[in-house]
């Protein structure tokens, strides 16, 4: 669901059972997490405690909750997985904010030419610690092939980017930009987000992926 103000950018909203399963991502621990997150916030600020709960109230404390997640991770990850969430994160909110979107939503990543190891680690790493998800290409359910297989962040922390947790359309990025998302300074990841930013803002829709089935996590 989508909240507009005016001429505001669209804020999603996180609301219900199905946005509770979805955010999860099938982790309990994690759906438990934003059901006490909502229920804190229920008794705190609805004095009458009666239901159902407002929408709004539900989705302000997934999207906290969210935020809270991803806290955790800068302060116990390595710079390079923060720097890949962060800057992931943020290339799919610009290009939700642009006016191509009302097109279905960018929110995940192929790689179109051969990452070499140290990448190919670097996205297994994710993979193993729940913080990217593994969406096998061409209905491929065996091990990971950069070049064929789709990546996205965790759908938990979809609500702190305001973009979708559901597999949407793909963003097509080559191995150089993979590293200047985890490593490359400030400099270069301005103008990677540039060129994002105006490539998303002149053309139609992105490509359809051939499986849109939910995504594989370790």
């Amino acid at each position: 669901m989508i909240k507009s103000f005016g001429n505001a950018i669209a804020i999603k909203l996180y609301t219900g059972v199905t946005h509770i399963v979805g955010v999860a991502s099938e982790n309990i621990r994690v759906a438990l997490d934003l059901c006490h997150a909502i229920l804190e916030r229920w008794l705190a600020n609805a004095p009458d405690h009666k239901a159902p709960i407002d929408p709004l109230l539900q989705s302000d404390a997934i999207c906290d909750a969210s935020n809270v997640y991803l806290r955790k991770l800068r302060g116990q990850s390595s710079p390079r997985v923060v720097n890949l969430v962060d800057r992931l994160g943020r290339l799919f909110e610009v290009i939700h904010k642009g006016p191509r979107q009302g097109k279905p939503e960018i929110n995940h990543f192929v790689i179109k030419d051969e990452p070499g190891v140290e990448l190919i680690k670097l996205l297994s790493q994710c993979r193993a610690e729940g913080i990217l998800r593994w969406l096998p290409g061409n209905k491929r359910k065996s091990r990971p092939d950069a070049r064929l297989d789709a990546w996205q962040l965790h759908p938990r922390y979809a609500p702190a980017f305001n973009i979708s947790w559901r597999r949407k359309k793909r963003l097509e990025l080559v191995a150089h930009d993979l590293r200047i998302l985890a490593e490359g300074n400030e400099s270069d990841w301005i103008t990677l987000e540039k060129r994002i930013e105006e490539q998303y803002y002149k053309i139609g829709p992105a490509r359809q992926d051939e499986n849109e089935q939910q995504g594989t996590l370790l």
